[in-house]
């Protein structure tokens, strides 16, 4: 969230784990395309969170299905939630 507040950029978080099969989709689909990479490193600070490792984090933003991608204001405060597995094209109309 400092990097976030520093830069004046919202926080582009996804909550997983690595036995969701849907993280794993999402990883090597949603996040490989082009223009996602482009948009999430020039728009946002993207962060990445093990929702088994960092449980506390997870039930903090109380989610409830792996993967969540959640969007926040730089300041962390929560504006959406996006549950379940997003494709490109989803995550770049969003």
């Amino acid at each position: 969230r400092k990097e976030a507040q520093q830069k004046g950029l919202p926080l582009l978080v996804e909550v997983g784990s690595e036995n969701c099969m849907y993280c794993r989709k999402q990883d090597a689909t949603t996040f490989q395309d082009p223009a996602v990479v482009a948009l999430l490193n020039g728009q946002f600070v993207p962060l990445r969170v093990d929702g088994n490792a960092d449980a506390e984090f997870a039930r903090a933003l109380r989610v409830q299905v792996y993967p969540t991608t959640v969007l926040a204001g730089p300041d962390g405060k929560v504006l959406a939630f996006l549950q379940g597995y997003v494709s490109a094209d989803q995550l770049k109309d969003n």
